[in-house]
């Protein structure tokens, strides 16, 4: 694949009711991925590199939005309040639109790299406009392009102390449950290989 001189990773976290008891791991979890984005910045300075944080739990909460490595928040003081319940593909159509509309007034359409990271337990219980056949649609349509790659970083609330202390640095043990779409939604959000659940394009 070829990727152009701009990169930008977009970090969508679920925040609602069943990730509250988990406010401490959600935490760690966001520090590696603040500090893994520092690095890889550091690791590329021929390369522009914005990032963007969203929560969502039935509705898309923009955080902030195509910051510089030098203008990111310190993420220990970020505060995550968990309630409501989980519209998941509603967040993740929302987040593409977004995003596409941010870099078409850009006009950075076709000059970016997009990275989307989704952390979730991967249970939709909330959606009201997108189905899940839509959005994986549109999904391997942007990722048909060459620019834009998804990653699925599970939290089940089984595992997700375990997330925390691996560092999303490999995949988490799977859940038990078949009716959380678990198995669609990892091949679907995450293809090819799952070496490393922060991998990055080579050749940036």
């Amino acid at each position: 694949m070829h990727y152009t001189k701009f990169y930008l990773r977009q970090l969508l976290v679920d925040a609602s009711a069943s990730m509250d008891p988990h406010q401490e791991a959600m935490s760690d979890i966001l520090k590696e991925h603040f500090g893994e984005y520092h690095q890889f910045a550091s690791r590329h300075p021929e390369a522009a590199h914005r990032f963007a944080f969203s929560l969502f739990n039935t509705q898309l909460k923009p955080v902030f939005g195509l910051v510089s490595p030098e203008e990111m928040p310190d993420a220990s003081f970020l505060e995550l309040v968990s309630e409501g319940d989980t519209a998941l593909f509603d967040a993740c159509w929302q987040q593409i639109d977004e995003l596409e509309s941010t870099l078409r007034e850009q006009g950075l359409g076709e000059k970016v790299h997009v990275d989307l990271h989704l952390v979730t337990d991967g249970v939709d219980t909330a959606s009201t406009t997108v189905r899940f056949a839509d959005l994986r649609q549109r999904i391997e349509a942007l990722q048909s392009t060459g620019r834009w790659t998804f990653h699925f970083h599970e939290a089940d609330l089984d595992t997700i102390e375990l997330n925390a202390l691996l560092g999303l640095r490999r995949q988490l043990a799977e859940t038990a449950d078949p009716r959380q779409l678990r198995e669609a939604l990892v091949e679907f959000l995450t293809p090819g290989s799952q070496k490393d659940g922060l991998e990055q394009p080579d050749d940036l």
